[in-house]
């Protein structure tokens, strides 16, 4: 299902988000799973990971 929303909305519609704050230590396993997954090129990962994050939140770098 995770390869064919990526494969139908595109990388640029997907964003990681997190409110899991009480216990911060399992934010970590959703980090995982995308960066293992094999379906997901590098550029996919980063894009999912950081840059969609930054245009939303409009972070300047």
């Amino acid at each position: 299902m995770r390869k064919t929303l990526i494969n139908t909305a595109g990388n640029d519609k997907i964003l990681f988000d997190t409110l899991q704050m009480a216990c911060p230590a399992l934010i970590g396993q959703p980090v995982m799973t995308i960066q293992n997954a094999d379906y997901l090129s590098p550029e996919n990962k980063h894009v999912i990971l950081w840059v969609n994050a930054t245009d939303s939140l409009e972070v300047v770098e």
